[in-house]
C-alpha cells in the first residue's frame, strides 16, 4: 500500500474541514447581540452565512 492519498479523498477532507469551520462561525456569528436583536438582522446573518456557503462550494 503506498502513502499517497487519492486527491478526490483528501479534497473531500479540506472541504469537509472548511465546513465544519464555517458552521462553528456560523453558530458564533449567530450567537451575536446584532444578529439576536432583530428578526431582520436575523435575515440579513443567514443571508451573509448563505452566501459564505456559496462561495466554499464553488471553489
Amino acid at each position: 500500500m503506498n502513502n499517497e492519498e487519492d486527491p478526490r479523498l483528501c479534497r473531500y477532507k479540506t472541504v469537509k474541514r472548511i465546513l465544519i469551520l464555517v458552521l462553528l462561525y456560523g453558530i458564533v456569528i449567530l450567537n451575536t447581540p446584532e444578529c439576536r436583536s432583530a428578526l431582520p438582522g436575523l435575515t440579513d446573518c443567514i443571508r451573509f452565512y448563505c452566501r459564505v456557503i456559496q462561495a466554499l462550494t464553488n471553489i
